[in-house]
């Protein structure tokens, strides 16, 4: 708003673009992000250390299913060190951001579902919880357990060289 006038050209510029969207396809759009999902989800999952150990952990449906009604685009992981240890989420989106890939870290505003998908007991989140600051704080980590993931949302802007970049930056970054 500006002087209590609603912003018309905003308004005619969502029209515009809910009418690309349906020339698109809502159809075309959601199995477009599913390939796109599943290939980042398959390229994440095939990463390992030199050692063999697992690099990344996800978290999600993406493996047990090619439904397109159980799993979305959006794939939530964390990144592990060669000895287990877990990489912070944190760290991961701010190494990503010099890198002008756009990411999140965190619970993502469900923090029941967080802790319940890392298998953290109730009292023991409870616990860890009190100890944060605020959701944005750096308190990523707190006895080797992860308080968040990395969360990379696909849409239907996403391309495979998207996908691509994305998936060199882990390798080049924290694969090793």
């Amino acid at each position: 708003f500006e002087d209590d006038e609603p912003n018309y050209e905003m308004c005619y510029a969502a029209l515009i673009g809910l009418k690309s969207l349906m020339s698109i396809g809502l159809d075309n759009i959601e199995d477009h992000v599913h390939k796109l999902s599943q290939k980042l989800y398959q390229n994440l999952h095939q990463m390992k250390h030199s050692n063999d150990a697992p690099a990344i952990e996800i978290y999600g449906n993406h493996g047990n299913t090619n439904s397109l009604e159980l799993q979305g685009g959006i794939v939530s992981f964390n990144i592990k060190k060669s000895n287990g240890d877990y990489i912070g989420y944190s760290q991961v989106v701010k190494d990503a951001t010099k890198q002008n890939i756009h990411l999140r870290g965190g619970c993502h505003c469900n923090p029941g579902a967080c802790f319940s998908s890392m298998k953290i007991p109730e009292d023991i989140a409870m616990d860890y919880f009190n100890k944060k600051t605020t959701c944005g704080d750096n308190n990523d980590i707190i006895d080797g357990i992860p308080l968040g993931a990395v969360r990379a949302s696909l849409g239907w802007a996403t391309v495979e060289d998207d996908i691509n970049i994305f998936t060199k930056f882990i390798l080049d970054n924290y694969v090793f």
